[in-house]
């Protein structure tokens, strides 16, 4: 029986956001198309990736692989603009894509991997939830050609109980599936 080879979901997923072709990931991490299109179905199933960021890969070419029924996976996309605020960069602004309790996805901020930014949550359009600020670590920035922005990807690192309230209040409001009570304690 042949022993299964060991793939970093962290690599391909690094990967895939560099713009990498479907050809080269195969060659890279020797896979067939079914094999990477199972791949693409696991990243997409552990919310690595957005289906987005997978929609968006051609499939006109030979080494595309595609993925069938894409718009029928569930999406997450936060469909109101809700601001952010670089502390300190009162004319840089940017919003909102993507919210969970531990992440953040942004549109409009140029960042650098490893960097760390205040960020600020404006709130104004939402009566019951006062702005609220953390410190978030960029995983992962990239100029996203189709809409000419730069999108980042940040790890929520440090934020007070009262802003995490706070973030707790919103993401049940933007998520219509997530409730208070399937809030993990982190205490």
């Amino acid at each position: 029986m042949a022993q299964k080879r060991l793939i970093r979901a962290k690599d391909v997923v690094d990967d895939i956001l560099s713009g990498m072709p479907d050809s080269e990931l195969m060659e890279k991490y020797k896979l067939s198309s079914k094999g990477l299109q199972s791949i693409f179905r696991k990243l997409l199933a552990a919310k690595a990736v957005r289906p987005s960021e997978l929609a968006s890969r051609s499939t006109l070419y030979d080494d595309t692989v595609a993925i069938e029924d894409l718009r029928n996976l569930p999406r997450d996309f936060i469909e109101d603009r809700v601001s952010i605020q670089v502390v300190g960069q009162p004319d840089t602004k940017c919003y909102l894509q993507d919210l969970t309790d531990t992440e953040v996805q942004l549109t409009g901020i140029k960042a650098e991997v490893d960097e760390i930014r205040l960020l600020r949550v404006e709130t104004e359009e939402f009566h019951n939830i006062r702005p609220f600020e953390f410190y978030a670590l960029c995983r992962w920035a990239r100029k996203d050609l189709a809409e000419r922005n730069y999108v980042a990807g940040f790890e929520i690192v440090d934020i007070s109980e009262e802003d995490r309230l706070e973030l707790r209040k919103l993401l049940e409001l933007l998520s219509p599936s997530f409730t208070l009570r399937d809030w993990p304690d982190r205490s």
